[in-house]
């Protein structure tokens, strides 16, 4: 079942390229715009057969290893290590995704009419109500 559901994500790359005018070359960005399904094909090109072959039970402990290095580059206000930190964990994540054969725009279009619970954008229900649900 499809739902025409996109979530995009910007990326952007710093690419150095000498000019002939200068001696230092110039800062240029590229950026590039990919869909969550093609970051999870990206993410299984480059890491499914590793990843089967070690196994669901092992892969996701590997998400959760990364899980907590995210946490401690947070807890020490690193940004530029919360950024990369951020990227593993959705690397990872994307990869037990695929093992388990979830396709991840599909999973994320129950959150297309807003908050699953209360329907609605921005979230409007009471945290501590739905905190042990």
């Amino acid at each position: 079942m499809r739902f025409g559901f996109a979530l995009r994500f910007r990326i952007t790359i710093s690419v150095r390229r000498p000019t002939k005018r200068s001696s230092k070359p110039p800062n240029a960005k590229l950026s590039l715009l990919m869909n969550l399904n093609e970051y999870q094909r990206l993410i299984e090109k480059i890491y499914f057969e590793k990843d089967s072959k070690r196994g669901l039970d092992k892969t996701f402990n590997w998400l959760v290893e990364e899980i907590g290095e995210f946490s401690r580059a947070i807890r020490k206000k690193d940004k530029k290590r919360v950024k990369e930190e951020f990227a593993d964990c959705l690397a990872w994540l994307l990869s037990v995704g695929s093992i388990l054969g979830i396709d991840a725009e599909e999973a994320m279009a129950k959150y297309t009419k807003g908050c699953p619970k209360c329907h609605h954008s921005p979230c409007r229900c009471d945290e501590e109500r739905n905190r042990d649900s």
